[in-house]
């Protein structure tokens, strides 16, 4: 039937596809479910409608005073959540009881929130050990040319341009310390002066 349609295997297989798909939204039936972030997995239809129809109750009291309906639709909600909470760990324990220890375990995260630790790996491309070698070796590369080479300008530093790095400025330890003596007397008595 639709081998006919086109020579080419791109247009044939598109076309079969599509077809598989129309049948498939043709005979499935299609319910949306919608979820919240912090619902419980015990939270069904029933404890749903009691809420519901205990905020009908709440305002319909606030309207006309009277609070009874209220605090009987109060107490359905707790009821139907105590049952909820009740039939939920029955099925909890037969699942433990049959031995299906993956469904109870997913239940038991659940219940508990657990979420597992992210893993901190990740998959890093072959350059990457030697982008790390560049970044931190030119602290070591640099350290090496300040003790071979005490050529210093003016101010006392030495400009470098060099290829993997960029711009480095290298201070002799004699130029540090000579900034290091000249920031005492201008500032005040240091922490570990005191």
């Amino acid at each position: 039937m639709f081998r006919n349609s086109s020579d080419d295997v791109n247009v044939f297989t598109e076309a079969v596809v599509g077809f598989i798909g129309k049948l498939a939204d043709d005979t499935a039936l299609k319910t949306t479910i919608r979820t919240f972030p912090n619902q419980k997995p015990w939270v069904d239809k029933t404890i749903r409608d009691a809420l519901r129809s205990r905020t009908a109750a709440y305002n319909a009291g606030l309207a006309s005073g009277d609070m009874v309906p209220y605090k009987a639709a109060s107490y359905n909600v707790r009821k139907a959540v105590k049952e909820a909470k009740q039939h939920y760990g029955r099925k909890l324990e037969s699942q433990l009881q049959q031995n299906n220890s993956r469904s109870l375990w997913q239940g038991l995260r659940a219940i508990t929130d657990y979420k597992a630790p992210t893993s901190g790996m990740m998959n890093a491309d072959v350059t990457l050990a030697d982008e790390l070698n560049t970044f931190y070796g030119r602290f070591e590369a640099a350290a090496k040319d300040a003790k071979d080479a005490n050529a210093s300008g003016a101010n006392g530093c030495r400009h470098e341009d060099t290829a993997s790095t960029g711009n480095t400025f290298i201070i002799s330890e004699h130029d540090q310390t000579v900034l290091d003596q000249g920031q005492e007397d201008c500032e005040g008595p240091q922490p570990s002066q005191q």
